[in-house]
């Protein structure tokens, strides 16, 4: 076996996840509705946010953990409640603002991590093919 297998295999896996989760997220803009979500902590100012900033929200009575960064920090600073974006199930939250071309960069990683892990995958078979002759 060569050593190139595990790396492969891992790869394709990681991108099968990456595209499920990419595909979960596309489907709660495509099945949409607005609610009123209650915000429990947020950043005070938006002055000094660094990128990964996050605020938590109840929504349904479940917090929920969502990163504001620099992009969505006046979204939630200083408020109490704000609309936000829902699947029909209430289980993922979003901003109203938020795009979908912030879920396909997720996508476009998946795509990266197949092709790398289907090329070891056939470098993999290339020596295999190659030790048997």
């Amino acid at each position: 076996m060569s050593s190139y297998n595990l790396p492969g295999i891992f790869l394709i896996i990681i991108s099968c996840i990456i595209f499920y989760n990419s595909k979960f997220e596309k489907n709660v803009f495509d099945n949409v509705k607005i609610v009123d979500v209650q915000v429990i902590e947020a950043p005070k100012s938006c002055k000094n946010v660094w990128k990964r900033a996050s605020c938590k929200v109840k929504y349904n009575g479940k917090i929920h953990i969502i990163t504001v960064g620099n992009k969505y920090c006046e979204d939630v600073s200083g408020k109490r409640q704000i609309k936000m974006k829902t699947n029909f199930d209430g289980s993922k939250l979003i901003f109203l603002n938020q795009k979908t071309t912030d879920f396909n960069n997720s996508f476009g990683g998946g795509f990266i991590c197949l092709f790398f892990g289907v090329f070891l995958m056939l470098k993999a078979y290339k020596a295999l093919k190659k030790d048997f002759n």
